[in-house]
């Protein structure tokens, strides 16, 4: 999915290496005016950035996590909700409840968890199109799983694998030592038999993807050495092939993702006079706003902090944006300007926080602020920028923001009600 994203965004047209705000989504034409918004060429150069260096952290990540376990069940529970009688949903879930901790048992669960998936997908093949769609969702995740371990770990199906149920899951990888062993030519030193032990015990701890890509190395001395122990030896050179092409794929697409941010220009949409940016540019009219951004409680402050980071505006812009403080129950907060959830908190999903700095202390109490408000008024709490209830010609519902009163500086926030379900 990265690479297919990251191919798209390379076809979309740009100007000094940032993205249009509108482009057609069937053509990929950019739409009139050519508009660049400097908050959201921050956003997205942060979060490439960020996902630059995600990519590359994959390599010392383990090839199996249990976590896939919690996923799965999740998807078993929205069919449950759907279909509360279905006695194999609720065998399947009490299954995946207890994640694996081993390679070994996570495949045979996956196997079994697949299998199970294949079969609920065909019951509820005619059943209520919601139903049917869950189901196959289910069916496609298990698989997708089950193919990825096997890509990155090829030797779980080899014969020895422990197959079907649970109390065989049981057998743990002494048994396939024993086995292994008696194959092994009496010639052979018993430090290779040891070899192959620690080998097979560091396997079912799950290597790294980097410890992957150096699995062949492990068996040297003992090609040849037996029917079991030459399959065994062609997976790992196998499992190590596979390893190496995808530490290859996800350092080509981190240096795509840090060339897409490092590319985009900011110093267009900076104005060295005020020390601030500008709202934006049309590109079309080829002028930037004569409106900036100039609170430091604002989802801009991502773009300053990136746009500092690549070197091309000073430090100092950072001590420009305002400071303004609004008491809340006698504490100060930095004011912002629609007092919404997406100014004070969108900036922390990539950026380090420091505990008792001002910053720190107004998102928390924006946080209580918007408790506070949601009560007084009966509603859920989070409010931010959001869709509407207002329509445009083509009947696309608009977009513009809502907050809290108290803590934006715009007028008349307490006029509308619009929740955000994702603030």
């Amino acid at each position: 999915r990265t690479q297919d994203t990251l191919a798209t965004m390379q076809r979309l047209e740009r100007h000094r290496g940032h993205f249009y705000n509108w482009y057609e989504t069937r053509t990929l034409k950019p739409l009139l005016p050519l508009y660049i918004s400097s908050v959201d060429s921050g956003n997205l150069a942060g979060h490439l950035l960020t996902l630059g260096s995600g990519l590359r952290e994959q390599a010392d990540e383990k090839i199996f996590t249990p976590q896939i376990f919690a996923g799965l069940r999740d998807t078993v529970k929205v069919l449950r909700d759907l279909a509360p009688e279905n006695s194999a949903l609720a065998k399947l879930d009490a299954e995946l409840e207890q994640a694996p901790a081993s390679l070994r048992a996570a495949y045979a669960l996956l196997e079994s968890a697949t299998g199970q998936a294949t079969k609920l997908a065909a019951a509820l093949a005619s059943g209520e199109a919601e139903l049917k769609v869950w189901s196959q969702t289910l069916k496609r995740n298990c698989e997708e799983h089950l193919a990825e371990l096997l890509f990155l770990a090829p030797w779980l199906a080899l014969p020895t694998a422990v197959r079907s149920s649970r109390r065989e899951e049981a057998l743990t990888s002494k048994s396939e030592i024993r086995n292994l062993k008696s194959e092994i030519s009496q010639s052979l030193l018993t430090s290779a038999a040891t070899k192959l032990e620690e080998t097979l015990a560091q396997l079912d701890h799950a290597p790294t993807l980097r410890e992957a890509s150096q699995l062949d190395q492990l068996l040297s001395p003992l090609i040849g050495a037996g029917a079991s122990l030459t399959e065994l030896s062609r997976c790992l050179r196998e499992a190590s092939e596979h390893a190496r092409q995808r530490l290859l794929a996800l350092e080509a697409l981190a240096k795509q993702s840090d060339a897409l941010a490092a590319g985009m220009d900011f110093t267009f949409l900076f104005n060295p006079a005020r020390d601030l940016f500008s709202i934006g540019c049309n590109v079309t009219e080829r002028r930037c706003d004569i409106s900036f951004y100039d609170l430091l409680a604002s989802e801009a402050r991502l773009c300053s902090y990136v746009a500092i980071a690549l070197g091309q505006v000073p430090q100092d812009h950072w001590f420009s944006m305002g400071r303004l403080l609004v008491a809340s129950r006698g504490e100060p907060i930095l004011v912002s300007w629609s007092g919404s959830m997406f100014e004070y908190l969108m900036p922390l999903l990539v950026m380090p926080n420091y505990e008792n700095t001002l910053l720190d202390h107004t998102c928390k109490a924006a946080v209580q602020q918007q408790i506070k408000y949601g009560k007084l008024r009966g509603v859920p709490w989070g409010i931010s920028e959001s869709g509407y209830n207002r329509t445009d010609v083509q009947l696309n519902y608009q977009y513009r923001a809502f907050g809290v009163p108290g803590l934006g500086l715009k007028r008349g926030l307490a006029e509308d009600l619009v929740i955000a379900p994702y603030a």
